[in-house]
């Protein structure tokens, strides 16, 4: 069975960790879930194929993210669900000096004679 080397392990075990851990301390949800996402992935491989101890504490970190990333999802889909209507707010308002629909009179000078 292929092993994975014990100091990868551990690298990937740790920036899991640390991933998990700037998930808790950073404001936005988009951000948390993106580093819960980023630390179940970094935890997969050492969960599957590490050492008996690290896979251990793999399965852990796994576990943890994946639930610190099911714990975020409703902050982070009410907070892109209030984005997108005020860009739909904003895109119906149309830009400054744009005008919708509405017909541009355009001025000509009067023709040399």
């Amino acid at each position: 069975m292929y092993r994975l080397n014990p100091k990868s392990a551990s690298a990937l075990n740790w920036a899991s960790a640390v991933g998990c851990l700037l998930g808790l301390t950073v404001l936005s949800p988009s951000a948390a879930l993106f580093l819960y996402v980023a630390s179940m992935l970094l935890a997969i491989s050492p969960a599957l194929v590490a050492g008996q101890i690290t896979r251990k504490v793999g399965i852990a970190l796994l576990l943890i993210s994946t639930l610190l990333a099911v714990q975020g999802y409703p902050a982070f889909q009410q907070e892109n669900d209030a984005y997108r209507k005020r860009v739909r707010d904003k895109s119906e308002m149309g830009a400054p000096g744009e005008s919708r629909g509405a017909i541009i009179e355009v001025k000509t000078s009067p023709a040399r004679r």
